[in-house]
């Protein structure tokens, strides 16, 4: 009895194996195939939008923010013309060195007055621009330009516009 209680208890060992692996087997298909209440279905949509949403707010940040840098470069560059015209007046006449830098400021898009808030190098007004001798150098200018840039996805969140404003100064 002995004897065969061995090769019974082996056979049954095997068989408990081999029913292991197939409810493995048998687990392993049924979750894959399972379609019940809490079923994992429609993840892969809601990735698809949040990622999808994401890249679109970045493109419009991105769009935002380049817009705005390249009209800075567009006030910088008149802000430098506008100080190189006026300093040509310089020592004797202020007056005329101002009224030469609205000229060219206005030659570069920008209809403006000649307007500083007192003490200060800032317009009072935007869009402006200060023109003014150097305290320090009576053969400096110094120029500050300042205008609205317009946003475009800006708008959605009640920005509408971004005030530039650039200095130049010419000796």
């Amino acid at each position: 009895t002995s004897g065969s209680s061995a090769p019974e208890h082996l056979a049954r060992a095997v068989e408990q194996q081999l029913n292991g692996a197939r409810s493995v087997v048998v687990t392993r298909v049924r979750r894959r195939t399972w379609r019940g209440r809490n079923a994992p279905r429609g993840q892969v949509l809601v990735i698809f939008v949040g990622a999808l949403t994401t890249l679109l707010l970045l493109c419009a940040v991105v769009i935002d923010v380049s817009w705005y840098w390249a009209n800075t470069l567009r006030v910088q560059r008149a802000a430098d013309a506008a100080a190189l015209a006026g300093v040509v007046s310089l020592p004797g006449d202020t007056v005329n060195a101002g009224k030469l830098a609205v000229q060219a400021a206005g030659q570069n898009g920008y209809t403006l007055t000649n307007s500083c808030a007192t003490g200060s190098m800032t317009p009072s007004s935007v869009p402006g621009i200060c023109a003014q001798q150097d305290a320090a150098n009576n053969r400096q200018l110094d120029v500050t330009v300042s205008a609205p840039v317009s946003t475009f996805f800006s708008r959605l969140i009640g920005i509408n516009s971004i005030t530039a404003t650039r200095t130049a100064k010419a000796k």
